[in-house]
Order: structure tokens, then sequence, then C-alpha cells
């Protein structure tokens, strides 16, 4: 759990020197976003929670950055360095497919429901446990060490879902697979 925290820790240092540097180039595409922090993560986690309709926005994230786009002009961001999100949305009844996640537009079915996960890496050694609660759109973001495979199990009341990961390059940054049984 200790590491869990100086990883996030050093995410958010990280990211927002980088982000402060840029944001100057990026000003209008976040602008149109309602973006006042830079920081990539801090970016995230407002996307993630959002529930506002943005038909005209788009915000994807793949293995390697957040790409946002709003009036036709699409800016992109760099992941903080050997950092991976992984957005995950178990379900009961409905879900949908997805390899990149969509920031604006994936909704997941549980919504502000808590959950207790952990990520365990390919040796089983746990990278990252803990109670989450997911967004309004029923996802929980989750980042990660690059480079690595495992699992993430997901408890929900008395269920449980397990899924494998991956977070090696152009693995899929959506997990929608997690049904609870």
């Amino acid at each position: 759990m200790k590491k869990a925290w100086i990883v996030v820790a050093a995410v958010a240092l990280l990211a927002g020197a980088a982000a402060i540097f840029l944001f100057a180039d990026h000003s209008d595409v976040l602008d149109a976003f309602g973006i006042t922090d830079p920081n990539v993560p801090s970016i995230i986690a407002a996307l993630e929670a959002g529930t506002e309709d943005k038909k005209r926005f788009n915000a994807s994230i793949d293995d390697t950055a957040l790409r946002l786009t709003a009036d036709g002009k699409t800016e992109t961001l760099a992941l903080p360095e050997g950092l991976f999100y992984l957005s995950i949305a178990p379900y009961l009844t409905t879900t949908h497919e997805c390899f990149t996640h969509n920031l604006v537009s994936c909704r997941g079915e549980l919504a502000n429901e808590r959950f207790s996960i952990t990520v365990r890496d390919a040796d089983g050694a746990v990278v990252l446990e803990g109670d989450y609660l997911s967004g309004a759109n029923g996802f929980v973001g989750l980042w990660l060490p690059a480079g690595i495979e495992g699992t993430v199990t997901v408890g929900y009341q008395d269920r449980i879902a397990t899924g494998a990961f991956s977070t090696r390059p152009a693995a899929a940054t959506c997990m929608t697979t997690l049904f609870l049984s």
C-alpha cells in the first residue's frame, strides 16, 4: 500500500511540472473543456468524475497520452513517465466493448459505487490494493506501473470479478469485462 502512495505522489509531482510547461500551448482546448489545472492526472480525474454531456468534446486516453479534442482542435498531453492509466467498469448486467477509454462518453452501469480492488503483477505481488469509489461514469481509474502484466480483482457487495490486464505498449486502457458474479 505504501508503494502505491509513493507512485501516486510521484505522478502528481512529475505530471504537474510537465503539464505547467505545456499549459500555454494547450490553453485553447483546455479552456473549451473548462480545465484550469493543467496537471494530467487532475484532468483525467475531473473528466472521469464528470456527468455533463459534452457532445462537441472528445477525451481519450491510450498507453502514452491523453488526447483532448474541442471545436476541431486536438491537443495531446503525455502521460507521466513510467505510468499507465487503466479505467475499469465492473458490471452486473450490462457492459460495452472498449479498448481505448473515452473519458467523456464511456459509461459503466455501477456509478458512484464502492469497490474493493487488488491489482497483482504476473508474479503475484500486490501492485495496488484498497477501496475505490467509481465515478459518475461508472469507472474506476487506476494508475499502474507501465510495462507489467497481471490481474485485477474487484469485490462488490458479495460478488467478485477477476481479469487479466497489461500495461505494455499498445495495451487496452479500458476494461469492461469484469462481470461480478
